[in-house]
């Protein structure tokens, strides 16, 4: 193949015109001062998917999801709730959970990186509240359990199905526990109804997986007076959308207790 020629754009003329400089360690403070503080999860592509072939199911680094988070890190970002336009436009599901996350160079994001709030600046906890309708199922060992889509799970209520013509029936603290993100049932009595189905309303952390990158690559010129005035180039915070975890595909694998844990703890 032969050397491909490339032209090249005539620069722009300056002409002394005044020029504006971005300060990132104003940029950087904001997000220390006004960020949470959260644990930011990498994800990476599973290498179990072979050559024409999908993720598979038995892989316990990804449980078919096709991604391994392989780095924590607690660290601060700013994180905003999103209006895409809807002024104008019917709401719907492709734009429910999302938020902006702008992080520090340092922090750098990419599709499908896991962010849990952990703390607002005065090390106040932050909590939100989750509904969903699980299907416990019975172990081979008997346990009787199913995934809730979070962790760190304070539940305000947990109610069974017993028909169309019946109230739920409200489960006490005997009937059932919760660790980590599994729903343990004690009361083999419910399995009278089948299949067994459960509603919860609990308060669990935050949490989020990018969706998309907005600035991956940022820089700003500046005069590094203490190299004589030179003209530097120095990276600037970053900013990607986030979607909330039960929005995204298989979320209840994510959580999994059957994953091995391939995390380094910075």
């Amino acid at each position: 193949m032969g050397k491909q020629s490339t032209s090249q754009t005539q620069p722009a003329f300056l002409g002394g015109a005044a020029q504006t400089y971005f300060d990132r360690n104003l940029f950087d403070q904001y997000i220390q001062q006004q960020g949470y503080r959260v644990l930011l999860e990498k994800a990476m592509v599973c290498p179990c998917k072979g050559e024409g072939t999908d993720h598979r199911s038995d892989c316990l680094n990804c449980l078919g999801t096709g991604y391994v988070f392989y780095d924590r890190v607690d660290t601060t970002v700013i994180i905003q709730g999103i209006n895409t336009e809807t002024q104008f436009k019917e709401w719907s599901l492709e734009r429910a959970g999302l938020v902006s996350v702008t992080s520090r160079n340092v922090d750098l994001l990419n599709f499908m990186d896991r962010i849990t709030i952990l703390q607002t600046q005065d090390k106040q906890p932050v909590l939100t509240e989750f509904s969903e309708v699980v299907h416990p199922k019975v172990l081979d060992d008997g346990i009787i359990f199913a995934f809730l889509s979070y962790t760190n799970v304070q539940p305000i209520t947990v109610r069974a199905f017993q028909g169309t013509q019946k109230p739920l029936l409200v489960l006490n603290e005997e009937q059932y526990s919760i660790s980590d993100n599994n729903l343990i049932i004690h009361d083999d009595a419910l399995l009278r109804e089948s299949p067994l189905s459960i509603s919860l309303r609990y308060k669990h952390s935050p949490q989020y997986h990018v969706v998309d990158e907005v600035r991956d690559v940022a820089h700003t010129n500046f005069l590094d007076v203490q190299n004589g005035g030179k003209l530097t180039s120095r990276s600037m915070p970053v900013n990607a959308m986030a979607r909330r975890a039960h929005n995204i595909i298989d979320a209840d694998r994510f959580r999994s207790n059957q994953l091995i844990d391939n995390a380094v703890i910075k």
